[in-house]
């Protein structure tokens, strides 16, 4: 009996010995991916040094990659006021910690890149909500050079181009209006006929591209979209985030439990045309 005890023991010291080596090296492949920014893997591998062993050093560093992962997920997906509180929170947590100090300057580049396009699109949104006001009152010059200003940037993200590309429609409708106004000022222009066809022309684009508008799928048909020619699970959330021009910003995520907080693991982004229902990854 004593002899089987003592057995017991042993097992007992030998599986607490291998326990403690799975933690440690998980640890330290947690630690080696946040210096290398896999901010995925590197939650992954807490998560296993969590599983042998519960520790605070390993619950942080868990804490740490899914901030970290969560940020560059939302500048990815233009949500940048959301990436720049989440660097700036990392930015103002405990630098001795080693998870922390690992991801600092990530951190300090995601707030700059973040709070860059950030300024940028309120910049640009702001000078568009005026052109805009203007064209309204009929003051078109004024409002086609605050639009030409607009879209002259070298900023390279999927929200920016957005704003690009809508406010080129509304150039060329300024453009238009500008037009016909030199058409009436000048009914004897020998161009008048030419003018009178571009006139129509461009009615009628804009009649084929209102009917179109007209027919747009809706939000939710943009969801069913995405679920069904990814084949997403029913257990898998595909939601609707935002409209960006002509297309519909699809989330694909999970909610991830940790210790009692909830939080989102995202699969993908995705747009959806609105009028064609044509789908591509967001970015």
């Amino acid at each position: 009996m004593k002899r089987f005890a003592l057995f017991v023991m042993l097992f007992i010291v030998i599986l607490s010995g291998c326990s403690g080596k799975a933690y440690e090296e998980s640890l330290q492949n947690g630690y080696d991916l946040l210096k290398e920014a896999k901010y995925k893997e590197a939650s992954e591998q807490f998560s296993i040094a969590l599983e042998n062993k519960e520790t605070e050093e390993a619950n942080k560093g868990k804490l740490v990659a899914d901030a970290m992962f969560a940020g560059w997920d939302s500048f990815r997906a233009g949500i940048f006021n959301s990436a720049v509180e989440i660097a700036h929170n990392v930015l103002i947590d405990d630098h001795q910690n080693k998870a922390v100090s690992l991801v600092v300057k990530d951190a300090e580049k995601l707030l700059e890149q973040a709070g860059a396009l950030l300024e940028l699109y309120n910049d640009m949104s702001e000078k568009i909500q005026t052109a805009d006001g203007l064209s309204e009152d009929k003051q078109f010059e004024e409002a086609l050079q605050i639009y030409e200003d607009v879209i002259v940037t070298e900023q390279d993200h999927f929200m920016i181009d957005n704003l690009v590309e809508d406010t080129k429609d509304k150039i060329e409708k300024v453009k238009t209006e500008l037009k016909k106004n030199v058409n009436q000022n000048n009914p004897e222009n020998e161009n008048d006929a030419i003018y009178q066809d571009d006139e129509k022309s461009s009615e009628d684009n804009q009649k084929n591209k209102e009917e179109k508008e007209n027919k747009q799928i809706s939000p939710d048909e943009a969801e069913d979209i995405i679920r069904n020619a990814l084949n997403i699970p029913s257990g898998i959330n595909v939601n609707h985030d935002h409209d960006e021009g002509n297309f519909y910003i699809i989330q694909v995520f999970e909610i991830v439990e940790n210790d009692g907080i909830n939080h989102t693991a995202t699969w993908g982004w995705y747009k959806v045309n609105k009028s064609t229902g044509e789908w591509t990854e967001a970015f």
